[in-house]
């Protein structure tokens, strides 16, 4: 057997009790950052919050913007249907004085202006 090292006349000391736990530093540790993460997530959801008015606005927007072009449009297609309109009447018009002047009866222009139009 071997012999021990050190003298046996060496004063022990004895350790302090430290009334240290060493889970009270973890959960400190694990709530602080908890506290940092809860706060990060209303900081986000405040950022979401706001997102979502500008994106109601937007689209508030956007579907005024769409009923607008689609009353232009509207406007735009009476416009063209009265010009066709307008350009048929006049094509008639004209065709019926080429026919006056060429000695057709009235009867024969407006069968003639009826069959055009169909």
């Amino acid at each position: 057997m071997s012999r021990p090292k050190g003298s046996k006349n060496k004063v022990k000391t004895v350790a302090a009790a430290v009334n240290v736990d060493p889970f009270t530093a973890q959960i400190n540790a694990k709530n602080a950052e908890i506290n940092g993460i809860a706060d990060d997530i209303k900081l986000i959801s405040a950022g979401i919050e706001e997102q979502k008015k500008l994106l109601k606005q937007k689209k508030s927007e956007l579907k005024k913007l769409n009923a607008a072009l689609a009353r232009i449009e509207q406007a735009k297609a009476a416009q063209e249907a009265a010009a066709n309109e307008a350009a048929r009447k006049a094509q008639a018009e004209q065709l019926a004085g080429v026919l006056l002047a060429s000695g057709k009866s009235m009867e024969e222009i407006a069968a003639l202006l009826n069959s055009t139009n169909s």
